[in-house]
């Protein structure tokens, strides 16, 4: 996860022109061949632009898995959405620490 002043920093790493994005989801793989994905925020987002990233997030994860998305049974991507963001949200939204 990154959190950017400037999301077209990442143009390069990305392989896309970011101009115009507020937010971004892309592959990232590693050297090992794994896959790993950065979703990117220019600012913190609102709870519909989290959500709209994580669910870029969960397709992108089923598509390199073989899996297809089941509309008669949703709850494997609708569970991965909701981790989802509730990551992203701890990573932009951190809970402050009692003193």
């Amino acid at each position: 996860m990154i959190e950017t002043k400037n999301i077209e920093d990442l143009n390069e790493r990305s392989k896309f022109n970011l101009f115009g994005f507020e937010a971004v989801v892309f592959p990232d793989p590693k050297e090992d061949g794994l896959s790993r994905y950065v979703i990117a925020f220019e600012t913190k987002p609102p709870a519909k632009i989290i959500a709209h990233e994580c669910f870029h997030l969960v397709t992108n994860v089923f598509h390199d898995r073989g899996i297809t998305i089941d509309n008669l049974n949703d709850e494997p991507a609708a569970y991965l959405l909701g981790h989802f963001v509730d990551e992203v949200h701890k990573f932009i939204y951190p809970k402050k620490k009692k003193k």
